[in-house]
């Protein structure tokens, strides 16, 4: 019996030891799983915290840039020529942006301040910066006037595509930290601006670096050399992350999130032995209640885990929050993406954006514009069904997520979002992608409704993202930088097309008709001129062909051949623009070509929706000598009398109108256009013509220059001069 009770008694240790030993594990794995949990979620924490201080100071630069950008856009000649005039406007948008002082300076560095005083900033980078036509925000500068820190914005003052100043203004480097302070920044050591080099720009540290953060890093020891290499990675690649350092004896988390503007990146720090002492609680607690009961150990880590997915959900919120709208903004929708559209059913993400905001701040003003696009923020979100989303993006930009059947079905709903019934002014368009596959990212969806907003027309509103939109987004883009790669090789010349007189045979002008030639191969216009007339280039291109035009014109007349006048195409940029126009004079007085060599062709449609500004540039063309020939007549839709009015020298009958001689109704029109333009004291050029009936005809009709294929196509400056 005692050999069995000591068999029962080992038996009864062993299982007791085990228990014990069970106990003291569980409660060593709990408490490790519970301080990792916490861990994570505090990182998770300062990565929200810092993302929000990333949004916070995006949003408060872009509202600064935008109130400068009104400004130096309604700032009239009066108060640029006397700065002292508009000491009360700038003052309005130093209180309105928290600028301590807000000053316009001149091209030689001259600035006058709200505060009456006047400095040479000449030597300032975001003065030369802006002066280059940059938005720019400075690193922490010393004032030239108090010597106190500042953070300065700039923009350039542009009249006439020049610019002829800045306007900036400085905030003091504590107001632009303050600006970045919430409730839960406590949980952070310290913040660091720096360059995408490591470069500190500024920070808010009781122990702040003294030096590039990647070389004193790099100094602390080879401990850090693969994070470090990992961080400069994802500087490189425009990746947030975090990685773990040896900093001054101390191990801290660095997160780092990059800005908008300047290559910046927003460092936010927080050491080990924080973290540990905000876990020490959470250790004792769950490490007491374990040892009494593994149970309650267990429900203890329950509650905790649920008390810090509490307070995580509660910085989520406010990260979450648009500050304008009180709603759901951009990081929400980033955020969340994949959890909404991985539910059951088709989604299509959207992008609708109030095209005129800026007008539409400068009726209202910015509160006022404030409350209205948190109006049409609640308007949208009344029409939304179950898991549907939308976010306020930026001043007037809301992204959502809709459920749909079919496209009809989402293209009518679409159409009944209508902001005109909260403000009859908002001018919005929409692009729309059906999203095709659960695993795409939001940066990839917001890529694509780009491409559809770029590709809608003025006639419709919305448009759905196909591949060839994107594949026709890549060719634009490719070819626009082609074609700035074009004018600065030069390789834009003008090809001749002669004019006759009524004998057909005698050359009496030419038309200077722009030509490509690029890599041996001549690219025709209908491939670049809409492309350059949409993005502006169409004027540096206007200017090629005038340059070449002179150019050609000088050497014919030192070769004493019989030049005759060259007419030469302005596009509607030119003519909206008096002061344009002295550019082309310039280039015409550099080659000395006489005035009357040199004819300026304007096209009907340019006429349409802005006769009184076109009228002053061609009385200006006009007043300096130059003839100007009304392009294309017949398929534009101007009136006879706002053609009366405009004083044109010569009216060109277009090649549509030739085309249909041989009908009567065409050649009575024709007649009666002529006819007209006799009685206006206009002459006549018909282009065009092809067939020796169409010539004879003209002729008949007392047509006073001949232009088209029947005589001559349009040829290069060597062919051209053997006809002179």
């Amino acid at each position: 019996m005692r050999k069995f009770k000591g068999k029962n008694s080992k038996v009864n240790f062993i299982w007791i030891f085990i228990i014990w030993f069970s106990v003291i594990l569980s409660i060593l794995l709990l408490n490790n799983f519970i301080i990792n949990e916490n861990k994570k979620n505090l990182l998770n924490t300062i990565k929200t915290i810092t993302d929000e201080i990333n949004v916070r100071l995006n949003k408060e630069i872009n509202t600064k840039f935008t109130n400068l950008e009104v400004t130096a856009k309604y700032l009239s000649e009066e108060e640029l020529a006397n700065p002292e005039k508009a000491i009360q406007e700038l003052n309005r948008v130093a209180e309105k942006s928290n600028f301590n002082k807000i000053a316009i300076t001149y091209p030689d560095g001259v600035s006058y301040l709200n505060t009456g005083q006047v400095i040479n900033l000449g030597h300032r980078e975001y003065f030369q910066k802006s002066m280059r036509g940059e938005n720019y925000i400075s690193s922490l500068v010393e004032s030239a006037v108090d010597s106190s820190a500042v953070n300065v914005y700039s923009v350039p003052i542009i009249r006439n595509d020049k610019v002829v100043g800045v306007l900036w203004g400085s905030v003091l480097t504590e107001d632009f930290y303050k600006s970045l302070l919430m409730e839960n920044i406590y949980y952070l050591d310290a913040i660091y601006f720096v360059d995408n080099l490591g470069n500190t720009i500024s920070q808010l540290a009781t122990t702040p670096f003294d030096k590039n953060f990647f070389d004193f890093i790099e100094e602390t020891g080879k401990i850090n050399e693969k994070n470090l290499k990992a961080m400069e990675k994802d500087f490189i690649n425009a990746q947030d992350s975090y990685k773990l350092f040896t900093y001054r004896n101390e191990e801290v988390y660095i997160y780092y999130s990059k800005l908008n503007y300047n290559d910046w990146w927003l460092l936010g720090k927080i050491s080990t032995e924080k973290i540990k002492n905000m876990n020490s609680s959470v250790f004792i607690t769950s490490s007491g209640i374990s040892v009494a009961l593994i149970l309650c150990s267990s429900l203890s880590f329950i509650i905790l885990i649920s008390k810090n997915k509490k307070t995580n959900d509660l910085f989520k919120l406010i990260a979450f929050t648009d500050d304008i709208t009180e709603g759901k903004n951009d990081f929400f929708l980033k955020n969340n993406l994949d959890k909404i559209i991985n539910k059951k059913g088709n989604f299509a993400f959207i992008s609708l954006e109030i095209i005129n905001i800026k007008p539409i701040i400068n009726l209202l003003g910015f509160k006022n514009t404030q409350f209205l696009l948190k109006e049409a923020y609640n308007y949208i979100a009344e029409s939304l069904n179950k898991d549907e989303v939308v976010v306020h993006s930026y001043l007037g930009e809301y992204k959502l997520v809709l459920k749909y059947n079919d496209e009809a079905e989402l293209i009518k709903r679409i159409e009944t979002i209508n902001l005109n019934e909260i403000n009859k002014n908002i001018d919005v368009k929409i692009g729309i992608y059906l999203i095709d596959r659960a695993d795409i990212k939001f940066e990839e969806v917001f890529s694509y409704v780009n491409i559809a907003k770029e590709s809608i027309t003025d006639h419709l509103k919305y448009a759905i993202y196909t591949e060839e939109m994107h594949k026709k987004e890549y060719d634009k883009i490719k070819l626009e930088e082609e074609i700035k790669q074009g004018i600065a090789n030069k390789e834009f010349k003008a090809y001749f097309q002669p004019k006759y007189g009524k004998d057909g045979k005698m050359i009496i002008g030419a038309e200077a008709l722009v030509r490509w030639h690029k890599c041996g191969s001549i690219i025709s216009p209908y491939v670049f001129i809409p492309v350059c007339e949409v993005n502006g280039l169409i004027k540096e291109i206007d200017e090629l062909v005038l340059e070449d035009v002179c150019q050609n014109l000088r050497l014919w007349i030192n070769q004493n051949k019989k030049v005759v006048p060259i007419s030469v195409n302005l596009s509607r940029n030119y003519l909206d623009k008096i002061n344009c126009i002295n550019r082309l004079v310039k280039i015409i007085n550099q080659y000395d070509i006489p005035k009357e060599l040199i004819e300026f062709e304007v096209t009907e449609s340019s006429l349409v929706g802005n006769e009184k500004k076109l009228k002053e540039t061609i009385d200006t063309l006009r007043d300096k000598g130059f003839k100007v020939l009304l392009d294309d007549f017949g398929v534009g839709y101007s009136s006879i009398r706002t053609i009366s009015e405009m004083n044109f020298d010569t009216l060109k009958i277009d090649k549509s109108f030739v085309d249909g001689i041989g009908e009567e109704r065409w050649e009575n029109i024709i007649n009666y256009t002529i006819a007209l333009s006799k009685k206006l004291d206009m002459n006549i050029i018909a282009e065009g013509i092809e067939t020796e009936e169409q010539y004879q005809f003209l002729i008949n009709s007392s047509c006073d220059v001949f232009q088209g294929y029947y005589f001559n196509k349009p040829i290069n400056s060597d062919e051209f001069s053997k006809l002179l």
